[in-house]
């Protein structure tokens, strides 16, 4: 007989086991900075801040939950990782009223119901 010994594949994953007795939960979401005022055109990093037990996930879903920019091309934008691009021409706030704020919201992806906001103030 002829044996022939060859890895096969290999991953750069190694196996885990965690042993818990905590229930995972996440327990609040928060978005740093909370409050930003920007110049049109200049993007503004956002960071979520997930606190959880037992483990569970910490991702976040990014939103633009409100902009007074009627124009889409020149509405903001938020990616992936929390950036948030603001369009030279972007209209400007003249004031702090709430409607004249964009809103972006951070949400679990674990528990829909936790999100946190930050508000930024186009100069």
């Amino acid at each position: 007989w002829l044996h022939t010994w060859k890895v096969l594949s290999t991953s750069p994953f190694k196996q885990a086991v965690v042993f818990t007795t905590d229930t995972p939960a996440v327990t609040s979401v928060k978005v740093n900075p909370q409050e930003v005022s920007v110049s049109a055109g200049v993007p503004v990093q956002l960071t979520a801040v997930v606190e959880t037990t037992g483990f569970a996930n910490k991702a976040v879903t990014w939103a633009i939950t409100q902009d007074p920019e009627t124009d889409p091309a020149k509405k903001a934008t938020v990616d992936l990782t929390g950036k948030v691009n603001i369009p030279a021409g972007h209209i400007a706030s003249t004031d702090k009223k709430q409607d004249t704020l964009i809103k972006v919201t951070a949400t679990s992806i674990y528990d829909k119901e936790k999100n946190g906001t930050a508000s930024i103030t186009v100069l």
